[in-house]
């Protein structure tokens, strides 16, 4: 506010306010940009890496300016006649003074900075030497790779989420008293005996239905309503909120089944990959001949 006014028609304590508050705002100005001094510096010495292979700058009229480029951002003596054992004191105080006039925005031209190295070291605080255009092209495919990631996360953080639910829902399942895995058992003993009824490929003389065919006509019946959306649906509704748990409970049950001995299991080969295939054992398929 004090710096927007005229110094002219200040009284005394006024114009000491103002000049008080105009010493804040240049401190301030000067810690904000010193703070960030040694970002740009470690991403010169990146490329400076790209360059030579290592953090030495080279005795040539290029290692002097990246040498001066990073006098600029703050970097000390001791460092400077580390990084450069050619400099010599007389060398490094001439390099010192040229680094003092030159603004921070114009580091690019001195170094030779390319639109490739700009955009890989991240050099945001200059400009390469390149045109208009090119700069122009280039900030906008890093705007639209931006908005492309930004893009990907939002999917990445809606999946993650979605399998977050799925997992909720399977442990309400697998939470469910035994009452139902006794309906549940129930219906796929009935499934499989109305395959025997109409059977489709014939197996020790009787016919097998995959997990899939067992998920369809659980489907089916579900339609009809009744006591299968009780026994087989989160909730008691129809759909499921999540079909990884139809699956899931249908396979429950059938592990169930085959552990006492009602039923046979195997793996198949089919379209889709490996599928599991269930039988009636023979005293049960006895029954029901």
């Amino acid at each position: 506010m004090w710096r927007q006014q005229s110094t002219n028609n200040l009284t005394f304590e006024e114009w000491k306010t103002y000049e008080i508050q105009k010493r804040r705002n240049d401190q301030t100005a000067h810690v904000k940009t010193s703070s960030l001094d040694w970002v740009w510096r470690a991403r010169l010495t990146k490329l400076n890496r790209r360059r030579h292979g290592n953090h030495f700058i080279e005795e040539s009229d290029a290692g002097r300016a990246m040498l001066t480029a990073l006098l600029c951002f703050g970097l000390t003596a001791e460092n400077a006649m580390a990084r450069a054992p050619w400099l010599e004191e007389r060398e490094f105080q001439v390099l010192q003074r040229a680094a003092r006039w030159m603004r921070r925005s114009d580091v690019g031209e001195p170094i030779n900075l390319t639109i490739e190295e700009w955009e890989d070291c991240r050099l945001w605080i200059t400009l390469p030497v390149a045109s208009a255009e090119d700069i122009a092209a280039s900030r906008k495919r890093r705007k639209k790779e931006s908005w492309r990631r930004s893009k990907q996360k939002q999917r990445d953080r809606r999946r993650h989420e979605a399998e977050r639910v799925k997992r909720i829902e399977t442990e309400r399942v697998k939470e469910r008293p035994d009452a139902l895995d006794h309906k549940r058992r129930g219906w796929i003993l009935a499934l499989i005996t109305h395959a025997y009824e109409y059977p489709r490929r014939p197996i020790d003389g009787g016919a097998e239905r995959t997990l899939s065919e067992l998920m369809k006509q659980l489907i089916a019946e579900s339609r009809r309503g009744g006591s299968v959306v009780e026994a087989f649906c989160v909730g008691g509704t129809w759909p499921p909120r999540a079909v990884k748990n139809l699956r899931y409970v249908v396979w429950r049950a059938v592990k169930q089944l085959a552990a006492a001995g009602q039923i046979g299991t195997r793996l198949t080969r089919s379209e889709h990959g490996p599928e599991r295939v269930v039988w009636l054992t023979p005293n049960n398929a006895q029954g029901c001949s």
